[in-house]
Formats: structure tokens, C-alpha cells, sequence
């Protein structure tokens, strides 16, 4: 299993003011020009497996990054502005043929519209590609996992997670690896797929969580709405257990599939930070 993280540029031809969370008109948008060019890829891409607290998608997409202004109105992005956004993948399929797709929009100048406004898809600029454009697999993941005494985790747009019939936004251990173990287990290749309950139990008996700067940052995508928290925690454990590398090659692969819920519609943006909050 390969899983990958594209970046695609985009220009608004006129000013555009988003008075809801910008994730929701560009996840429309997007499927709407995936549909309309692959229909086949557009259901792959509706397609869900239930999973104990939310779906499972083979991929993921951003918000709208960029010089976004805040105002009592709404966020505003300025014409001629360049923003972009960030799709992650986790299978071949679904990579290649996204790719296909986007690479071809961009060179045919295509726009995406939000909110009744024209965004020309543009190659993302150079050092957005070289921050954020990477491509691994489940195999290289595992191998390169370091187990290191401490995980530093950043979770860079609202994640909350499923709990009942509600919502909890405590990242807590288990919760985000539950999270991961579902989307790995479901997407990677038979002989890289990992033991749920004993990472899960180590999770519970062996994490903490030492230290945590976590602010809450709700979000409203229209139909829907959830609390949500935004910000690093640090996380112990003990690198002499195998698990522990487990774990370290599951928070890798968050950067690709997410933490929690709704993270094809800008939830859950998750990396490593390179040290503590």
C-alpha cells in the first residue's frame, strides 16, 4: 500500500467571502470535477467503510490554506491571491488516478467554484510542495519508524472524534490510534496489517499523554457541526517494546490518513511536530 500527499494551488478571480468553514464548498467543488471527468473515481471517492466512531475513506482533504483574512463576515480570499489545498491518498487506485485527473485540470486551466466563485487550479508554489507533497508506503512506514521516547503530535485544524452519540475532542492515546489502526488495517497490503487490540491495549496501559497545548476550535460545515480542538501534545512510551515502533510508524501515517472524524471535509489535519508544546 503507497499513500501519498498532494498539493494543488488555487487562484480566486474575484474577491470570496466563506461564511461557513471553507472545506465544505471546496470538498463539493472537488468532487463535482472528479465526477464530472471519472465517475468511477467519484463513487470510490463517496464510498465509506463504518467504522467503530466514524467512516473510513481512502483519502483525505484540506481546508483552503493561505492568506485568509478574518472578518465579522466570513474569511475572505482576495482575487489573484494564490491559496491551495492538500489531498492525501491511501491507495494506488486512488493515487494514481487523482493525480491523473488533477494534473490534467491544471495544465487545461480549470477552476474549481466556491461559493459561486471561480478558483483557477495552479501548480502549488515550491516550497508548499517541498513542505507538504510526499510519497511512502505502509512497508517503508514500518521500517523507518524510530522509536523514540517521545511523540510529538500537532493537530493543525479541528479534530474531535465520535464517542456514543456525541462528540469528545480529548485526543487521547487510544482514541487516535483507533483512529489510525482503522484506515491502516483496512487500506494496507495483508502482511503489513497490525494487531488492533495490542496496540490499542498498550495504548491504554502504557501511553501518557506528559504534556498538551490544546485549544478548542469548533467547526461548522453547514449540516453539520462539532466541537473540535486544535494544537501538540507529547506523548511517552517505552522504546524498548516492539509495539512502541508500531506506534511510531501509526503516527507517521497520520500525516496521510488523519485524526478522527470528518477528514475529507478538513478535520483532523495531523503531523509530527518536532518537539514538545
Amino acid at each position: 500500500m503507497n499513500v501519498s500527499s498532494l498539493v494543488v494551488g488555487l487562484v480566486p478571480r474575484q474577491r470570496c467571502t466563506f461564511r461557513l468553514h471553507p472545506a465544505r464548498p471546496l470538498h463539493a467543488a472537488l468532487l463535482r470535477l472528479v465526477e464530472a471527468a471519472d465517475p468511477a473515481l467519484s463513487a470510490e471517492l463517496h464510498e465509506a467503510t463504518p467504522g467503530a466512531h466514524d467512516v473510513v475513506r481512502p483519502w483525505t482533504l484540506s481546508g483552503l490554506a493561505g492568506p485568509l483574512a478574518s472578518t465579522a463576515t466570513g474569511l475572505i480570499a482576495e482575487a489573484g491571491q494564490r491559496y491551495w489545498m492538500r489531498l492525501t491518498t491511501l491507495t494506488d487506485r486512488v493515487h494514481d488516478r487523482l493525480t491523473g485527473l488533477l494534473d490534467d485540470a491544471v495544465a487545461r486551466g480549470r477552476t474549481l467554484d466556491l461559493e459561486r466563485v471561480p478558483f483557477a487550479l495552479v501548480p502549488a508554489a515550491e516550497g508548499i510542495r517541498r513542505e507538504w507533497q510526499r510519497r511512502t508506503s505502509d512497508r517503508e512506514l514500518l521500517a523507518r519508524a524510530a522509536p523514540v521516547s517521545e511523540i510529538h503530535l500537532a493537530f493543525l485544524s479541528p479534530t474531535a472524534f465520535r464517542r456514543g452519540q456525541g462528540y469528545t475532542t480529548l485526543p487521547e492515546p487510544a482514541l487516535c490510534l483507533s483512529s489510525y489502526l482503522r484506515r491502516w488495517n483496512r487500506f494496507a497490503d495483508p502482511a503489513e496489517r497490525l494487531d488492533e487490540a495490542a496496540i490499542l491495549a498498550y495504548g491504554r496501559a502504557r501511553m501518557r499523554t506528559v504534556e498538551a497545548r490544546l485549544a478548542p476550535r469548533a467547526i461548522w460545515l453547514g449540516d453539520f457541526g462539532a466541537p473540535g480542538q486544535v494544537g501538540e501534545l507529547t506523548w511517552q512510551g517505552d522504546p524498548a517494546d516492539p509495539i512502541w515502533r508500531q506506534v511510531n510508524a501509526l503516527v507517521d501515517y497520520a500525516f496521510f490518513c488523519g485524526t478522527g472524524i470528518k477528514t475529507a471535509m478538513g478535520m483532523g489535519q495531523t503531523r509530527r511536530a518536532s518537539r514538545g508544546p
